[in-house]
């Protein structure tokens, strides 16, 4: 798994207070980052290397606690946002379609329940509102075997573009949130449905 939280606020702890959360078997850790994206003080938090998904927990609450101690004050606008990469890597072109369907199935309703401000965001445009943006671009991939896929898939919702270059897919559509819990729940959520044939 990978994580991209971007926030913006007051007193958001910067890189060198970071170090000590670290996931326990495969050392990701977090780095601050800014983005072009966010205004006033803003920082984009992002896992350095893939985590197992059992870390995945402790990970966000460390940088949860880190806000707390560095009396951090989240000022969370539609711009912010939690992005989920999964890991491809090794998955059949069978199963990465799966995932791709089964997103596209319930990607409404889902990014309903992400929040009102993700509806229509730009940043995360649904099938619909892209002109069925990736689910085009893979099906001209499975047809061709070319991988053409355009940079204006990158804000869409479920962007196919790291696959080319991390093996991963990012699913963009959930809001930031005050909750670390949340955080966390969506992201083995999102987890689960790329496994759906372990549902069996």
């Amino acid at each position: 798994m990978g994580l991209e939280l971007e926030i913006e606020g007051l007193n958001l702890p910067t890189q060198g207070s970071l170090e000590k959360i670290r996931g326990k078997t495969s050392g990701s850790r977090w780095e601050a980052k800014t983005d072009g994206s966010l205004r006033g003080e803003a920082l984009e938090y992002v896992l350095n290397q893939p985590c197992n998904i059992d870390e995945v927990q402790p990970l966000v609450s460390g940088l949860y606690d880190k806000f707390t101690t560095s009396d951090t004050r989240l000022q969370l606008t539609n711009r912010c946002s939690t992005h989920v990469h999964v890991n491809m890597t090794g998955k059949k072109v069978n199963e990465i379609t799966s995932a791709i369907a089964l997103w596209t199935a319930f990607e409404e309703p889902l990014t309903l329940w992400a929040g009102e401000e993700r509806v229509n965001n730009h940043f995360c445009l649904t099938a619909k509102d892209s002109n069925f943006g990736t689910v085009g671009a893979w099906r001209s991939f499975l047809r061709t075997g070319t991988v053409r896929f355009g940079d204006n898939l990158k804000y869409t919702s479920l962007n196919i573009l790291p696959l080319n270059r991390f093996g991963s897919i990012e699913y963009r559509v959930m809001n930031a949130s005050e909750d670390p819990e949340r955080i966390v729940d969506w992201t083995k959520f999102i987890f689960t449905l790329t496994r759906y044939r372990d549902w069996e």
